[in-house]
């Protein structure tokens, strides 16, 4: 909000203060930064990330996966803070206008984050909070940065295939789809170590690969980072859309590279997503335990204000899920005796990050909340 004094006015040489009489600067909205431009791209040619692609087969074990998806995660974590800062004050104008206004009717945006999200119905503009919230905006895009990666890269039978390689694993997927998973991943591991044998360990189209799936998101993404500049802090440069696409590429590069060796495995590598609005469960990790904390001292406080009176208690609260930004990873295994498989293990290689609310402990009195709270769509 921006205060303006009259010079003809009595009380124009009057300062601002407090009830100490300490002088409080009015506040004075931030410049408006100018929005990207795709068009700027034209003839860019990113720089490639250097990928090491010589790694031994005995080597694809539980560590390897377990310490490269760390770095996955870590990766978009960094990328989303370098992109999706913004000044002190609020955005001005609803960031779910500006992708409507940008991706039109089919509001690619808001499907994903729909499938990651959903806000506390108790919060005054609930859907708006989820990015106008710095801590929950960060959350938010990197877990549609990852479910981008989930459904258009990791879900790939082999990612950067020909169309003929393509075509000949899911042939062979086909065949075999009566067959278990593990028996699968097994017979597609072997196609695909030949394939990859034939292009020193990298597939032949992973690059061009990568430049497609780095500009979709780009374009998916596009409307909040120009959302987001709009109040960047003036005494911080600004990254320019070929920044921001070799960052992209950067991070996208690396995730399809442990794409390519997640195929390799002859193991079955397993993504699981928690639904927003799912209870809590002890073996999630909570990304903002502080927002939590608040949510929970503030139920506790007002229950204690109503004393014993059952008539205005306030209804039971339990923890669920707001955000699920990072999906648990899991590793399927065949256990054999004598050569035949008599089993499998699962073992877990990476637990769920998700960010909580305080909801209500009846799941449909809760979405009934949020029904009622009138924002079960972006509006």
């Amino acid at each position: 909000m921006s205060s303006s004094y009259s010079q003809g006015s009595k009380n124009a040489s009057k300062q601002p203060g407090n009830n100490s009489g300490q002088h409080i600067p009015p506040m004075v909205p931030l410049p408006r930064r100018q929005d990207l431009n795709l068009d700027d791209l034209r003839g860019f040619e990113p720089g490639r990330l250097d990928l090491r692609w010589i790694t031994p087969s005995q080597r694809l074990d539980d560590q390897f996966f377990t310490e490269q998806y760390a770095s996955v995660a870590s990766n978009i974590k960094h990328l989303v803070k370098n992109l999706f800062r913004c000044g002190d004050l609020p955005p001005d104008g609803s960031v779910w206008a500006a992708t409507r206004k940008y991706h039109g009717e089919k509001f690619h945006l808001e499907r994903i984050v729909g499938m990651v999200a959903r806000p506390d119905p108790m919060d005054p503009t609930p859907w708006e909070d989820l990015m106008t919230s710095k801590a929950k905006r960060f959350c938010v895009m990197r877990a549609v940065i990852m479910l981008v990666l989930e459904e258009q890269v990791f879900s790939e039978l082999l990612f950067g295939a020909t169309k003929k390689q393509s075509e000949q694993l899911h042939a062979q997927d086909s065949d075999y789809c009566h067959d278990g998973g593990i028996r699968r991943s097994r017979l597609r591991s072997t196609l695909v170590e030949m394939m990859l044998g034939h292009s020193h360990g990298m597939p032949q189209c992973f690059w061009p690969s990568v430049d497609k799936v780095a500009m979709r998101l780009l374009t998916l993404i596009f409307p909040v980072l120009n959302w987001v500049r709009r109040t960047w802090p003036p005494d911080q440069d600004m990254p320019d859309i070929k920044t921001i696409y070799q960052e992209i590429h950067n991070c996208l590069a690396y995730a399809c590279w442990f794409a390519v060796h997640k195929q390799r495995a002859s193991c079955v590598l397993e993504f699981t997503w928690l639904h927003p609005g799912d209870q809590y469960c002890p073996d999630q990790i909570e990304l903002c335990p502080a927002g939590l904390q608040r949510a929970l001292a503030a139920s506790a406080d007002a229950s204690s204000t109503l004393g014993s009176n059952t008539q205005n208690a306030s209804p039971a609260r339990i923890a669920r899920v707001m955000i699920c930004v990072v999906p648990r990873l899991d590793i399927i295994k065949s256990v054999e005796c004598d050569g035949e498989a008599v089993g499998h293990t699962i073992t877990t290689l990476a637990d769920t990050r998700v960010v909580y609310y305080l909801g209500l402990m009846d799941p449909d009195a809760d979405d009934e909340a949020l029904l009622l709270s009138g924002v079960s769509s972006m509006s």
